[in-house]
């Protein structure tokens, strides 16, 4: 999460569009899961700073998150049972999800969903790296 936090700093200061999303979304179903609830407090700290960064409402990405951990990622566990692709498909979902959210609320979505493209390569390529 420090490196999150590190990262976001960074690039809101060099007005780059990198937030690591996926991962702290990845962070944030597997401390639900192993119910490690200190460590749920320092992800939803990681979505609160790239809210702010990226200028979304407070709490939405932890909203989201909760909704599609609640609804839709029991369907996808039971569909895909190896862990590195479980994870894929969540990271996947976790930004279709994001990009219907941001064309629903904003207007100027063209470079939001190039900037999500982006973010999603970047995150897949850590995943399948580091996971």
């Amino acid at each position: 999460m420090f490196v999150v936090f590190f990262v976001n700093t960074i690039t809101a200061t060099y007005f780059i569009q990198f937030t690591l999303a996926g991962i702290v979304f990845l962070s944030f179903v597997k401390t639900l899961d192993k119910e490690y609830y200190f460590s749920f407090f320092a992800v939803i700290l990681s979505f609160l700073i790239i809210e702010s960064n990226q200028g979304l409402q407070v709490f939405s990405l932890s909203l989201y998150s909760l909704i599609l951990y609640g609804i839709v990622i029991p369907y996808l566990d039971k569909v895909f049972t190896i862990e590195q692709i479980r994870n894929v498909v969540h990271l996947v979902g976790f930004y279709v999800g994001l990009c219907i959210w941001l064309i629903v609320s904003n207007t100027n979505y063209w470079d939001l969903l190039f900037m999500i493209f982006i973010n999603a390569i970047v995150d897949l390529i850590l995943v399948g790296i580091l996971l």
